[in-house]
């Protein structure tokens, strides 16, 4: 279980905010956003606001791939 609650966007263009984009090891992008907590509903607000939307961990290695991208940007958990 993570330490802190991290919400994954994902999508085209750069956001000026204090969120940063990341590239996985699966060559994916994801803008993740660590400043504030959000529930699912928020969540799925705030990402339809900017245009992106909440990453879907549909399979194993994207599971593997973010767990590992999440471990190299927070070393806390």
């Amino acid at each position: 279980m993570l330490a802190k609650s991290f919400v994954l966007f994902v999508g085209l263009f750069q956001l000026a905010s204090a969120a940063y984009w990341y590239k996985a090891n699966d060559g994916n992008e994801y803008f993740i956003e660590a400043s504030t907590n959000y529930n699912w509903l928020q969540a799925m607000d705030q990402c339809s606001r900017q245009g992106l939307q909440l990453v879907t961990i549909d399979h194993p290695s994207k599971n593997a791939a973010l767990t590992t991208l999440l471990r190299s940007i927070f070393t806390s958990f």
